[in-house]
Order: structure tokens, then C-alpha cells, then sequence
């Protein structure tokens, strides 16, 4: 495969991980103490559904990183 066809598919890569990036921004977002609203319960599971969708931000910010050293590296 030529440099090329892999600077494409690195470049639309990066911009499908920028597009899941803004999409996922909202689920990272404080989970807001409102007791009236949202029992223990589920404001547990909600700051554990936040940890996640954070730790997922993380690796998806490592990912980026990753393929746009290899896009330098490509020229």
C-alpha cells in the first residue's frame, strides 16, 4: 500500500475520533447533585457511566496522538 492511501485512511481516522470527541463531551460533563431528581442509586451509576465515558475521552485523546505522529512520520 503506498503512503499515500495510509495518509488517508490515518487523516479520516483522526477526524472520526475528533467527531466521537465532541459527541462524547457532554456524557464526561459533572454529574450534578440533585436529590429530588435522581436517587443514590442512580447518581452512582451516573458518576460511573461519567468515569467511563472519561476514561474512554482518554484513550481516544491517545489515539489521536498516536495517529497524528504517524501522519507526521508519513511526510
Amino acid at each position: 500500500m503506498n503512503p499515500d492511501k495510509f495518509k488517508a485512511l490515518i487523516e479520516q481516522k483522526i477526524v472520526q475520533l475528533q467527531a466521537l470527541q465532541l459527541e462524547a463531551r457532554a456524557a464526561c460533563d459533572t454529574v450534578v447533585l440533585d436529590q429530588s431528581r435522581v436517587g443514590r442509586l442512580s447518581r452512582m451509576d451516573a458518576m460511573q457511566s461519567q468515569a467511563m465515558n472519561q476514561a474512554a475521552q482518554r484513550r481516544r485523546e491517545a489515539e489521536l496522538i498516536r495517529l497524528q505522529s504517524a501522519l507526521q512520520r508519513l511526510g
